[in-house]
């Protein structure tokens, strides 16, 4: 590593160790307060670890031959992993989440469905970026800063078209917290998939990005339209979880895979 890289592992070292200790320590007390474990905790504290561990096996088998085959690099690129989803997490309430105040502090069950699902397919933007080959880090935060800036705008406008964040935290719909969960995780996958592969330039990823990525609006299409079909009423404040919430969650899961499999990643194919 040179210097640069070693002041850019120490800046993510830090941002790492005080955003997750921040969590934890809000995942198992509020306010300085121990409480009881409410519905969605364990899964508060279950998802970072989750993500993190897609993120190194991604690291592990389509990251560069320099990055896999060394632990050094290996673990400079997961703690940067981990400190971007500490910096993203602090944007969520743009979109009308609070990790802290909707899932943890009011206990809400579907809040910490939509959390955990917007940790994955964050960290999936993220792990986007480190496959293929590259020069250097700045291409990898280029790259998953491309797919993160995407995800948020897409979860902004399905706020904004059908205030299911809303539904999630002020009418505590499970359901809504599930389909809220899995069409973050679809968009991550999708998002993720197109910023991956060897890097030829900003301008040619920019293409890339718009060629492999436009599908994802397939996607936020259906969610919105199942949304205004789905999301709760005065006649039904609440929506089955399995039929209103896994399921629709699935699909998107399910389309975003279909997508990806249509496209499918070769590191040698020009960028």
């Amino acid at each position: 590593m040179d210097d640069v890289e070693i002041i850019v592992f120490a800046i993510c070292l830090t941002i790492a160790a005080l955003a997750w200790l921040r969590w934890y320590v809000f995942v198992f007390s509020v306010q300085g307060n121990l409480v009881p474990v409410g519905p969605g905790r364990g899964l508060m504290g279950v998802a970072p670890l989750g993500a993190t561990a897609v993120l190194l096996l991604v690291l592990l088998t389509l990251s560069s031959s320099d990055v896999k085959d060394s632990l050094v690099y290996v673990t400079f690129y997961l703690l940067m992993g981990i400190a971007w989803l500490g910096i993203a997490i602090l944007f969520m309430p743009f979109a009308g989440l609070s990790a802290r105040d909707d899932a943890l502090e009011r206990r809400n069950p579907g809040a910490a469905f939509a959390v955990s699902g917007a940790l994955i397919g964050l960290m999936l933007c993220f792990a986007g970026g480190n496959i293929g080959n590259g020069p250097g880090w700045w291409v990898v935060v280029y790259s998953a800063g491309l797919a993160t800036v995407g995800l948020f705008i897409l979860w902004i406008g399905l706020q904004v078209l059908t205030q299911i964040s809303d539904s999630v935290t002020i009418g505590r719909d499970a359901a809504a917290g599930l389909r809220l969960g899995g069409f973050l995780i679809a968009a991550g996958l999708v998002l993720g998939r197109a910023v991956a592969g060897d890097w030829y330039g900003y301008g040619e990823t920019i293409v890339d990005f718009v060629r492999f990525g436009w599908p994802v609006l397939v996607i936020a299409i259906v969610a919105a339209l199942a949304e205004l079909l789905l999301r709760p009423t005065v006649q039904r404040p609440f929506g089955p979880v399995l039929t209103f919430g896994l399921l629709p969650a699935s699909f998107y899961v399910g389309l975003a895979l279909l997508i990806v499999s249509l496209e499918p990643l070769s590191l040698v194919m020009p960028r």
